[in-house]
């Protein structure tokens, strides 16, 4: 009990100092988002992409600053809007980089009740290490931040380049390509090179099942999966 305590201490003292210090709150039950998200790869470790984040404030109090879990610097951007209209980046006094969260001004307050969409452009870029073939991506899209977890809903399709595949939190919906996942705290990608790795698809009922692995355990897996002797 003291150590869920000493947690719950550190992550409301960062949200009450981020408050402090520019206006923002978090309510204690946030609202619950919907992600819509449109991502390429333009190198395994470059991507670049657009989201459109839908909620409703649910709370009893105006919403006049929002934050985001993302950073800005030479190697990731981002602009946003709320319905249509401009959202200003809310820097420190003389400084054009920012650490996660990012503080985001509304063009005008968001009342209780009332609903939001907000439309994000995003590009990140990461000095990977790619000898293994593949790299995980988390915190790669901008998330609504309110100083802990959330569990949100997600919509996702990806553009992947030629000869790689990717593997996510979601769902893949076959008819639309786009990866789902419901109350999802965070939706990470893995992504790897398909001439290092081995895809096996099957299926549990009607809940289709994919096993990613390099080639070296195949043997292994088809030991592990053969069928019972009589």
């Amino acid at each position: 009990m003291p150590r869920l305590t000493l947690t719950a201490f550190i992550l409301w003292s960062s949200v009450g100092s981020l408050a402090a210090q520019s206006g923002f709150w978090a309510p204690f039950v946030p609202p619950h988002a919907r992600y819509q998200i449109e991502c390429r790869f333009n190198t395994p470790t470059e991507l670049s992409g657009n989201e459109t984040i839908h909620f409703r404030n649910t709370t009893k109090r105006a919403m006049e600053r929002l934050a985001l879990a993302w950073s800005l610097g030479p190697n990731k951007t981002v602009s946003v809007t709320a319905d249509g209209k401009p959202v200003v980046v809310l820097f420190p006094p003389g400084d054009k980089q920012s650490n996660s969260p990012l503080l985001l001004q509304l063009p005008e307050s968001l009342q209780p009740g009332a609903e939001l969409e907000l439309k994000v452009e995003f590009r990140n870029a990461d000095q990977g290490n790619l000898d293994k073939g593949n790299w995980l991506w988390q915190s790669w899209y901008p998330q609504l931040w309110w100083g802990f977890g959330t569990a949100d809903d997600y919509e996702a399709r990806f553009t992947v380049p030629s000869g790689w595949g990717l593997a996510t939190s979601g769902v893949l919906e076959p008819s639309s390509g786009i990866w789902r996942g419901k109350d999802v705290r965070d939706f990470a990608v893995w992504i790897f090179d398909e001439k290092k790795y081995v895809v096996d698809r099957a299926a549990a009922g009607d809940v289709p099942v994919s096993v990613v692995h390099t080639a070296a355990v195949q043997s292994a897996l088809s030991w592990c999966f053969r069928p019972p002797s009589m």
